[in-house]
């Protein structure tokens, strides 16, 4: 769910102040959960498990915290008794899936010093493929849409003003993020230091892979997935990090790192868009009017906005009662017009959160599918 006002908890239809004795006990629980799981899988480094935790640190701890300090504030509002709950229930399943890790984890322990296999040539060709095939997707894209598509030219979700768009979408997002994982991953072959050396290949094929990689980033930032180009980046880390054992130090860099870029994909995108068309950028905000950083992307904006959701969730189903698992016969559907799913009553749990809290409007710009 995106957007949003400025929003505060409440309770029995009175404004509650949020304050950091109502989530002290809570976040501090889900603080050494996090951490204890940490410690008892600090080897090898950069996990996936690892990940994970880091991403519901920021969601469930963080972002927790900054909406107490902020006197309750929530992205979408909602019942104070919901957001705990929601937290309770989240910090409830992050157990279990630490639990069933850890019992692997004691099982089959992980060895930091795994070889790894991989074909340079295979590699390459698969970057070639997937290169072109997100290329044709977003050349389709631009024609059948006359350019409608663009951040700048829209006020519809991209699967909405484009034809067939709920092919055509994930065929450019999804072959553009392998893609610059794997240019990057090339990239880095090439250079000292990695497990070739600049002599051994080509200057014109290494600045075509920095091509390639840059045109695969723009062509994601510019479509607006942010979650794509990190995961093409944790990837190529990933890979990264394993073949050079690095330690924590340089994965706490790469994670502040990520959660940076995170915040400037979208400013990053209308940039981009106002550049190619030529448009006036809009006025700039003053510094001193907006709100700190931390605030800024990780409480009033949709980064990481679980915490948020919970209250809508429980709210419909206060309102309407559980769906017996009713919305996963709809899955198939995604790939269809929403006016189908909707017509035949086939509606995902997407759709029926998203229209309980938008109304009309969620079927008019289908942002949120």
């Amino acid at each position: 769910m995106v957007g949003g006002t400025r929003r505060c908890l409440r309770s029995g239809g009175s404004e509650l102040e949020l304050t950091e004795s109502h989530h002290s006990s809570g976040q501090s629980t889900r603080f050494f959960c996090i951490f204890f799981s940490l410690i008892l899988t600090f080897r090898p480094a950069f996990t996936l498990f690892h990940l994970f935790l880091a991403t519901q640190a920021v969601a469930f701890v963080l972002r927790p915290i900054l909406s107490a300090a902020d006197g309750g504030f929530s992205l979408y509002g909602g019942p104070l008794a919901f957001y705990n709950e929601g937290l309770f229930l989240n910090l409830l399943a992050n157990v279990l899936v630490a639990l069933g890790y850890l019992a692997v984890y004691a099982w089959r322990h992980p060895k930091a010093s795994q070889p790894y296999q991989y074909s340079r040539s295979s590699l390459l060709k698969g970057t070639w493929m997937s290169f072109g095939l997100g290329l044709t997707a977003l050349a389709l894209i631009h024609f059948l849409s006359g350019g409608a598509w663009l951040p700048n030219a829209r006020s519809e979700a991209i699967t909405r003003v484009v034809p067939f768009g709920k092919v055509l979408f994930p065929l450019a997002v999804i072959p553009f993020s392998f893609t610059l994982a794997s240019s990057a991953l090339l990239i880095f072959f090439c250079v000292p230091g990695g497990e070739a050396t600049a002599t051994q290949i080509f200057c014109w094929f290494f600045l075509f892979l920095l091509l390639v990689s840059l045109t695969s980033a723009i062509a994601l930032v510019v479509l607006y997935q942010r979650g794509f180009v990190l995961v093409a980046l944790l990837v190529t880390l990933f890979f990264v990090a394993r073949l050079h054992k690095w330690g924590y130090t340089k994965l706490v860099l790469v994670a502040l790192l990520s959660l940076v870029l995170l915040t400037q994909i979208r400013p990053t995108a209308q940039f981009i868009v106002n550049l190619l068309s030529g448009t006036a950028p809009s006025a700039p905000v003053n510094i001193e009017e907006q709100p700190p950083f931390l605030q800024r992307h990780f409480l009033y904006s949709p980064n990481f906005d679980t915490a948020d959701v919970w209250p809508i969730v429980l709210s419909y189903i206060a309102d309407n009662g559980y769906k017996g698992g009713s919305t996963f016969l709809a899955v198939p559907l995604r790939f269809f017009p929403p006016s189908l799913r909707l017509e035949y009553g086939l509606l995902s749990a997407v759709d029926e959160l998203n229209a309980y809290y938008w109304g009309n409007v969620y079927w008019e710009k289908k942002f949120w599918v």
